[in-house]
């Protein structure tokens, strides 16, 4: 069994929804493929992006059928909600759900291609710099809160970019995880933050810039976003570097291993310090701890938090 809904402008598209089933994989280009999948199809509307998000475990089957929406269902409703309010998203074109054994199987969510849009991940973490564009993107993100939307996962990815005759347009993508309410309030706005910008140059002009549209108060509003954003990257370097030593030395060592040496010398260290105990041994811990953060939390370490709050010195 499939349930579709269409946005009732596109209703030429209707044939080519209804066989998403056994359309999908066989045509369109691949976009992006890893827990979900994305592919743009050429339609007789123009160019739709269709998601197809992976068979959910049989617990949330359930409950995608009885007792929540499904996220294809639920990026489609939002899609609209956010357009009513003024923000931008690709066009949705509509979703489809497939059934099997009276449960949640399959779904898909079709929108708009926004073939001319680009990634601010340049801007957001250092590599380009563009004070304009993050002085936009401030804007864009404090219209809306104002509006009484937070995007869950706002990240650099999540977030299109494109250059129009009019000036830069944001668009929000990746819309299935949505807070709505009539008053985003400071701590949820400034976390809403916390996963954008691992440079502290470009977070720190985004927290200036959003500071000064909203009306608040310019060392607070850095000061939240830059306590979320290194609790957010900063937890983000172990994981990263124990996927690299599984890649590197196997999975043993990335569960029993450099990694986890880190944290005990790093615990160590810090036990010795409060007991202040400066031998020898002491020394070694620190030694021992800074090469293991050189060699496998750095890169990591996006925002160089770890590398700032036990201050590490590379070895001339």
């Amino acid at each position: 069994m499939i349930r579709m809904v269409l946005h009732p402008d596109f209703e030429p598209l209707r044939d080519f929804v209804e066989h998403l089933c056994t359309g999908f994989h066989v045509s369109g280009q691949v976009l992006y493929r890893g827990r979900n999948e994305l592919r743009i199809f050429e339609t007789q509307s123009g160019p739709v992006v269709v998601k197809r998000f992976r068979t959910p475990h049989i617990i949330n089957r359930i409950a995608y059928t009885f007792l929540r929406p499904s996220k294809a269902r639920r990026s489609y409703e939002y899609a609209r909600v956010l357009l009513h309010r003024g923000i931008s998203t690709p066009h949705p074109v509509g979703y489809l759900e497939e059934y099997a054994g009276g449960v949640l199987a399959r779904s898909f969510y079709v929108s708009r291609y926004a073939s001319e849009a680009r990634s601010l991940r340049p801007y957001l973490d250092g590599t380009q710099t563009d004070p304009d564009i993050l002085r936009e993107l401030a804007g864009f993100i404090a219209e809306m809160h104002a509006q009484g939307v937070l995007h869950l996962d706002l990240s650099p990815g999540n977030i299109l970019m494109e250059s129009l005759p009019s000036g830069v347009q944001f668009s929000l993508v990746d819309i299935n995880r949505m807070r709505f309410a009539r008053d985003i309030p400071f701590g949820a706005a400034c976390a809403n933050f916390q996963a954008l910008a691992c440079s502290s140059e470009a977070s720190a002009l985004l927290a200036e810039c959003y500071a000064a549209c909203r009306g608040w108060d310019p060392v607070e509003v850095r000061s939240a976003i830059d306590a979320a954003s290194d609790r957010f990257f900063g937890g983000k370097a172990g994981r990263f570097a124990r996927k690299a030593v599984r890649r590197e030395k196997g999975w043993l060592c990335s569960v029993l291993g450099p990694v986890q040496g880190y944290y005990l010398c790093r615990t160590a260290r810090k036990v010795m310090h409060l007991a202040a105990l400066r031998g020898a041994l002491a020394i070694r811990c620190r030694e021992l701890e800074t090469a293991l953060y050189y060699r496998w939390m750095l890169p990591g370490d996006l925002r160089r938090v770890l590398e700032r709050r036990n201050g590490y010195r590379r070895s001339p």
